[in-house]
């Protein structure tokens, strides 16, 4: 049985000047949907999460023409900050230039890491002014994938219950302190949040125990491209102990459906 597969969780540009990445290029990313056998993905700017938002997010624009219904954008927010540029930004991405979501990265004050941008650039999703943001997201119907802990995801997901929220990495970040069970239990307590599979770690079971807990039509595939290996992100999912249906759901059903990519 081939699967629909839709990578939910890619990015376009660089993550920094040194090499330790691949620098996505639309044509890179075109080529790799070809080389993973995968039929379309949704991609956000590095450009826009780290410097300039709306020349990152016109940067996936000119990606989304060049290989149209393959490579889909999230219109990316840095910072609420810039409340009203902001959401005139999320709206025109999305109602002009058709992207299909929006793209919110988190940087808590308390991550673990030192991180090469200085206190007043560190974005909070859980902010009241970052609702309003996410109230927008709702409005146009398109979900938010946000980077960003079970607990701030939760408070969002409570205070705009409107709006779909995808939390990226499922806990399995640096932020959340690599606590997937606290994000599948968030997950249970609010149904608009949906949880992507894609992380730097490889730990046994979670993509079975986020199945038994949820329901595989609350989860969906992502590989984080460039950043991670897609290979390993693929066989997360496929070499999980659930059926063949949920893995079939997980790998792009699930996001075509939020997406209304049927109709």
């Amino acid at each position: 049985m081939r699967f629909l597969i839709i990578d939910a969780h890619a990015h376009l540009g660089a993550w920094s000047k040194e090499e330790f990445f691949p620098v996505a290029t639309a044509d890179w990313l075109a080529s790799y949907l070809d080389l993973m056998g995968f039929d379309k993905l949704i991609a956000s700017s590095l450009l826009a999460i780290f410097y300039d938002f709306h020349e990152g997010n016109l940067a996936v624009v000119e990606a989304t023409r060049r290989y149209k219904g393959r490579i889909l954008g999230y219109v990316t927010v840095t910072t609420s900050r810039f409340l009203d540029e902001a959401i005139k930004e999320v709206e025109e991405m999305v109602t002009k230039y058709r992207m299909v979501g929006v793209k919110i990265y988190s940087t808590p004050l308390y991550h673990p890491v030192p991180m090469p941008w200085p206190e007043v650039y560190y974005l909070h999703i859980d902010e009241p002014w970052m609702y309003r943001i996410v109230e927008k997201a709702a409005e146009l119907e398109v979900p938010v994938l946000a980077h960003a802990t079970p607990e701030d995801c939760l408070n969002v997901a409570k205070a705009v219950p409107d709006a779909t929220i995808i939390m990226a990495h499922m806990g399995n970040t640096q932020i959340a302190r690599g606590d997937w069970n606290k994000a599948i239990m968030v997950a249970e307590s609010c149904k608009n949040i949906i949880l992507d599979t894609c992380s730097s770690t490889v730990d046994m079971g979670f993509v079975e125990r986020a199945v038994e807990r949820l329901g595989a039509e609350r989860i969906v595939f992502g590989s984080d491209v460039p950043l991670f290996d897609p290979w390993c992100q693929l066989e997360k999912v496929k070499s999980a102990e659930i059926d063949e249906e949920d893995k079939r759901l997980i790998l792009g059903e699930n996001i075509a459906r939020i997406l209304r990519l049927e109709e």
